[in-house]
């Protein structure tokens, strides 16, 4: 197995923790936006697309008994699943800087280009067009349905049971993907879902402005021969897609993993492989860059360059690693890249460079140690200002009480041993030196 080693570093303050705020502005003035992702399923039987993953930081999967998210956790990938996704993005379809507001023209765009290459034959355009636009279904909605179903059984209203009805019903017509005969019968579909334009409002409050998102898609179908993927970027980020993700951000990355029948649902391992690089802030600055297929594979050797690999028999996959309490700041991260690439790196690059630096001789009465000072003297004010933080000024005082309760205690024992004859010994001392 293998983590990602900026999930190693981050920080973790409980499950109603915020996305953070938006990256500073980098050397090219572009600002770097925060993202949530999201991956959603079509699995066998089924008629639409169900989120089952989804990344804020950390990956959050949905419980098997599908009521609730897990708790976030480091997300642990299959190396295997890590050099499958190069090759699929080497050999696959790339899409950077695509220029539209239509997710029908999205699909049909990708599918064209995959017919193009000659990884599918033309007649698989419209089947393949009208399963990418098969209703999109979040973890939300079905909570809500289900609290909906408990009320409606417990109150016995009637107005409640005939919704509750309706609901069902539409569930039940919904052509499924061996049905689709057209994309237009899969519109008509999907705006008569009762829930399909409810976004997650309550989960959006907790992403900080300028937000953006990425969408990944997962299938096995049985109409296909081989593997096929797409990767997408925007040029400008879209909220125009109804339903693609959870929260109503813009959309600016969509990946699409579609594949046969397989023995253990590599596609899904595939998509979770991709959501995890998209949560990595590196990976997030570097494919924003990317100018073309090259690019996006540098962004992926750099990600298994910083990542750690654990053996296979000394640890158990299905134990979820929790998120750990320090962070490893991006800064940190770029400047370990350039010294493991070779690259020179500016000595100015970090502000507490020469703080611990040695005492030169330099041939002048106390010149080391004035070289010293003028070296160090802008750090002194903050050392000051350190020691009075309300976390310094917390730890003095326990380290205080900590310290003076044993010897307080020690004293009050040996004075009623001594019968309060522990005064005389120093006032004997003080006599005589006197």
């Amino acid at each position: 197995m293998l983590v990602a080693a900026n999930e190693m570093d981050h920080f973790f303050a409980g499950a109603d923790f915020n996305l953070g705020t938006p990256e500073p502005a980098d050397e090219h003035g572009a600002e770097s936006a925060a993202l949530f992702c999201e991956m959603l399923e079509l699995r066998p039987g089924q008629s639409s697309w169900r989120e089952t993953v989804r990344w804020v930081k950390f990956e959050e999967d949905v419980e098997e008994d599908g009521n609730r998210w897990s708790k976030p956790f480091v997300a642990a990938l299959k190396l295997h699943a890590l050099m499958e996704l190069r090759n699929c993005i080497s050999s696959g379809s790339v899409l950077l800087d695509l220029q539209t507001n239509n997710l029908n023209e999205i699909w049909n765009t990708l599918v064209n280009e995959w017919v193009r290459m000659d990884l599918v034959p033309a007649s698989y355009h419209e089947p393949l067009v009208a399963t990418l636009m098969q209703p999109y279904r979040h973890q939300h909605q079905f909570q809500r349905s289900i609290i909906a179903r408990n009320k409606s059984s417990d109150v016995l209203d009637p107005a409640s049971s005939s919704s509750m009805r309706k609901y069902n019903q539409s569930l039940a017509t919904m052509p499924s993907v061996n049905s689709m005969s057209s994309v237009d019968t899969l519109s008509d579909a999907l705006s008569s879902s009762p829930t399909g334009d409810k976004t997650n409002k309550r989960f959006f409050k907790k992403l900080p402005p300028g937000s953006e998102a990425a969408s990944i898609l997962v299938a096995e179908l049985e109409f296909l021969r081989r593997p096929l993927t797409g990767f997408v970027r925007l040029r400008d980020a879209s909220n125009t897609f109804r339903g693609l993700v959870e929260v109503p951000v813009p959309v600016r990355y969509v990946f699409v993993a579609l594949s046969p029948k397989t023995k253990g649902n590599r596609v899904r391992e595939l998509g979770r492989t991709m959501g995890t690089l998209f949560s990595d802030e590196l990976f997030q600055h570097e494919v924003s860059k990317a100018r073309d297929r090259h690019d996006l594979l540098t962004a992926i050797d750099d990600f298994m360059g910083s990542s750690t690999v654990l053996p296979p028999g000394e640890w158990n996959p299905k134990i979820r690693i929790e998120p750990p309490t320090q962070v490893q700041s991006k800064e940190s991260r770029t400047i370990q890249k350039k010294i493991l690439d070779g690259e020179d790196v500016d000595d100015h690059s970090d502000e507490h460079t020469g703080h611990g630096a040695e005492i030169k001789r330099t041939g002048r009465i106390c010149g080391g140690i004035m070289d010293d000072i003028k070296r160090k003297a802008k750090w002194y004010l903050a050392d000051f200002k350190d020691a009075l933080h309300i976390q310094t000024i917390a730890s003095i005082i326990f380290l205080y009480f900590a310290s003076m309760t044993p010897l307080v205690t020690f004293g009050g024992l040996m004075s009623t041993l001594l019968k309060g004859r522990m005064v005389g010994t120093p006032w004997h001392l003080f006599k005589i030196l006197s």
